[in-house]
């Protein structure tokens, strides 16, 4: 699979939406940061058999693995009250899982998917000094760009047509270490789930959730 794709006019303009609010924000109380995630992929299965919404269940098949994915990008931020922040920011996403093969039992079909994010955060502040702790929670906007099973490119690995929009729930929690007066360094556990889904036949759908670290550098303006 390739992951270089060009991006579609709809994405230039969700990053136009998405950035033009720190176009506005003044430079006091405000952070620019950036960051890099490696992530646990997997996916959960709604429906498989009966109408969707009824349960939920891990995967089909003992044989289905989770794969390491990957996440990189920038977030802008500004304070609105003394412990509280809100994020926008713009990342790239690799997502992949193995799936047992429908054709071959003892083969597994190896799924990547790339995405741009757009996530809206809000971030709480505990405590401020040297080390800070901190947790945030919101969502993430999502365009897929490009996806394969096995090496082969298409649209979707399930379905003929991937849609182009996810939105995803955020929680995670984190540790700053101020090395200096307006840098630090931050370590962030977080758990990201797709709540849109994709639909596969009539009575499944996939929902991909990711378990990762952001970390990476914290600048304050």
């Amino acid at each position: 699979m390739k992951y270089l794709s060009i991006l579609r006019v709809s994405t230039l303009v969700c990053l136009f939406l998405f950035f033009s609010p720190l176009m506005v924000i003044g430079q006091s109380n405000s952070t620019i940061s950036f960051t890099v995630s490696p992530s646990y992929s997997y996916f959960v299965i709604q429906g498989e058999g009966r109408p969707v919404g009824t349960f939920f269940q891990l995967s089909t098949n003992r044989n289905d693995k989770p794969g390491l994915g990957w996440r990189f990008g920038v977030n802008g931020s500004q304070k609105f009250t003394k412990d509280d922040y809100v994020e926008f920011g713009f990342h790239v996403v690799g997502i992949k899982f193995s799936t047992q093969s429908q054709f071959l039992s003892n083969d597994l079909n190896l799924n990547k998917f790339l995405l741009l994010e757009f996530p809206i955060l809000f971030r709480h502040v505990f405590e401020t000094n040297k080390y800070t702790s901190y947790m945030v929670a919101g969502v993430t906007f999502g365009s897929y760009q490009s996806s394969s099973t096995s090496g082969v490119s298409f649209r979707g690995p399930f379905v003929e047509d991937l849609p182009s929009f996810n939105l995803a729930a955020v929680l995670g929690v984190g540790l700053e270490y101020h090395f200096s007066d307006n840098r630090a360094l931050f370590f962030q556990p977080t758990l990201r789930y797709n709540l849109t889904g994709i639909q596969v036949g009539i009575n499944r759908m996939y929902h991909f959730y990711t378990l990762g670290v952001d970390v990476g550098l914290r600048r304050y303006l």
